[in-house]
């Protein structure tokens, strides 16, 4: 089976997933790794929302802006990107200009319960619910809520 074959299968198989699963659930969140492929690309363009992590940082943003014309190049329709920028850290004179670029951007800070996470396994919400970091994605996550139930 060529490459190709190979990948429709895999993207077959996923639709087929997601949309038994979606009987059971209101809410599926897919975790991608960062790049362009044939797979992530059908995911993005399947999605009803795609939040995209930016580290305040021209660099980063470049990188959601060639992902942003590379959606809107096909003509195909595709999820809107939601961008939030992570591991902010205020001290930082590259990330500060980066808030003052893009303000209305979401914003998670850098903090040791963001890092914490991975040794938990467990979303901060749910151990520091109250820290900065805690609130933040609490505030992010209302904000999605509402642009789903807008759909």
């Amino acid at each position: 089976m060529s490459a190709k074959c190979q990948l429709h299968v895999r993207i077959a198989i996923v639709r087929g997933g997601l949309k038994e699963m979606s009987k059971d659930y209101d809410r599926i969140i897919l975790d991608c790794p960062p790049g362009l492929t044939e797979t992530s690309e059908q995911i993005l363009r399947n999605a009803d929302i795609v939040i995209v992590p930016v580290i305040p940082s021209p660099l980063s943003e470049r990188a959601l802006t060639n992902v942003q014309m590379f959606l809107d190049s096909s003509g195909k329709k595709h999820a809107p990107l939601l961008p939030v920028y992570t591991m902010v850290d205020r001290r930082r004179s590259i990330h500060k200009q980066g808030l003052i670029r893009k303000p209305k951007w979401p914003v998670i800070p850098m903090s040791s319960a963001v890092e914490h996470m991975t040794s938990l396994q467990q979303p901060v919400g749910s151990f520091a619910p109250r820290s900065p970091a805690g609130q933040a994605y609490a505030h992010i996550w209302r904000g999605i809520e509402k642009r789903l139930a807008k759909k």
